[in-house]
């Protein structure tokens, strides 16, 4: 019985997902940008939809049932990250780097992932029975480590670690397709570092956004690494899914601001280099690596908060 009733609440969620996102959909998205995808193969759109629909509710429900939050907080704390890594993040990119998209078209992209980031998660949770039940304490499984210890990974992780994936996935795995140097345009180089150099000469602040980024890459992943109960490699296994696929999945769905083919590397290129930054996150940040180091939670001597 409790297994149909998980069935159950799984179908529900994924019907919800697609209506919702057709509703911010139609909601948010300029209407010339509507015209365009309505003029893409919709029986591919629908079937990628689908796609995007079950693994992400796969994600919301998988974090919903292993975390150690419950109710209000396991909701909110599950609509940031998933909206942040599959929206924010992702639509930051794309006004940096993509010749068609401008500054007054991405509040419009931001929010229309809303509804589904609000209102999926909250059905999950209340769907999957975690809104009353207990919060398992500690809550928040912190490790122990020193000030200087976490300043010095999140710094490593946001400053050298993602911004070296990225640009080493970019050039080798994106910039191998004609296509794709075309839809960008700019320079190619014949080796990696004099690519390197060159876009950062033209473009010194380049690194810095990606560092800021990574930061909230590491952000992300923390929040679900110290929340998620079990042993570790749990909560890293719902990172590499989140930077993986939920994060990159949407290039199922044609792109009326996106050639197939640009898609097609593109997700190849950010779902291998985001699951070997989650892994490495994951092994840096579960626990503290310079002495010993115990589970400490911010909220263990308050039962009520």
């Amino acid at each position: 019985m409790k297994i149909l009733k998980r069935l159950g609440a799984l179908i529900a969620l994924i019907v919800a997902f697609l209506v919702l996102f057709t509703v911010g959909a139609q909601l948010f998205v300029p209407a010339e940008l509507q015209a365009k995808a309505a003029a893409t193969d919709q029986t591919g759109a629908a079937a990628g939809l689908l796609v995007v629909a079950v693994i992400d509710v796969a994600f919301i429900a998988g974090v919903v049932l292993t975390s150690r939050l419950r109710g209000a907080r396991l909701w909110l704390l599950t609509s940031a990250v998933f909206w942040g890594a599959k929206t924010f993040t992702s639509q930051l990119e794309a006004w940096y780097f993509m010749p068609n998209v401008d500054a007054a078209m991405v509040p419009s992209l931001m929010l229309m992932t809303v509804p589904v980031a609000l209102l999926v998660p909250l059905l999950a949770v209340w769907l999957l029975g975690q809104w009353s039940s207990p919060t398992e304490l500690p809550a928040w499984r912190v490790p122990a480590m020193s000030a200087v210890e976490q300043v010095t990974k999140w710094s490593l992780l946001s400053a050298v670690v993602y911004p070296v994936l990225f640009f080493l996935a970019g050039y080798f795995v994106a910039f191998s397709s004609e296509e794709v140097r075309a839809f960008y345009g700019g320079v190619f180089k014949d080796t990696f570092f004099e690519h390197m150099a060159t876009i950062l000469r033209a473009d010194p602040k380049l690194w810095l956004f990606e560092t800021a980024r990574g930061a909230l890459w590491v952000l992300f992943a923390v929040s679900l690494l110290w929340t998620t109960r079990g042993k570790p490699w749990v909560g890293v296994g719902w990172t590499v899914l989140l930077f993986a696929l939920v994060q990159n999945d949407v290039h199922f769905i044609p792109n009326p601001l996106m050639p197939p083919t640009v898609q097609r590397f593109h997700f190849l290129e950010t779902a291998s280099s985001n699951a070997l930054f989650a892994i490495v996150i994951g092994a840096l940040m579960h626990r503290a690596h310079f002495g010993a180091w115990h589970f400490t939670s911010p909220t263990s001597h308050s039962p009520s908060r």
